[in-house]
């Protein structure tokens, strides 16, 4: 599935109707970080109460790209942004954008 940003000016509203696409957060499987790799788990963690993810311009190139297996994208999504008001130049260049 093709996911694509658009755009449609309403001239009789001045009304701007957006689909825009987010990105979700990268998540790390820590747990198989931690039984499969547990140096580089204990390397990139710091035990407080809890150990957690040191920040990633903490780390090493070499421990990042370790962690590329275990670092999974979610989907990209795509939802509509509230409708905004349209400014001038929108509304002289036609109806659509994108």
């Amino acid at each position: 599935m093709s996911l694509k940003e658009f755009s449609y000016i309403n001239r009789e509203t001045g009304q701007v109707f957006q689909r825009i696409i987010a990105e979700g957060t990268p998540t790390l499987d820590d747990d198989g970080l931690a039984e499969e790799q547990p140096g580089l788990w204990e390397a990139i963690t710091e035990e407080v109460t809890v150990r957690k993810l040191k920040p990633l311009d903490e780390l090493t190139a070499e421990q990042v790209a370790a962690l590329e297996p275990y670092i999974t994208m979610p989907k990209p999504q795509t939802r509509l942004a509230a409708p905004r008001k349209a400014k001038p130049e929108e509304l002289e260049h036609g109806t659509y954008d994108n």
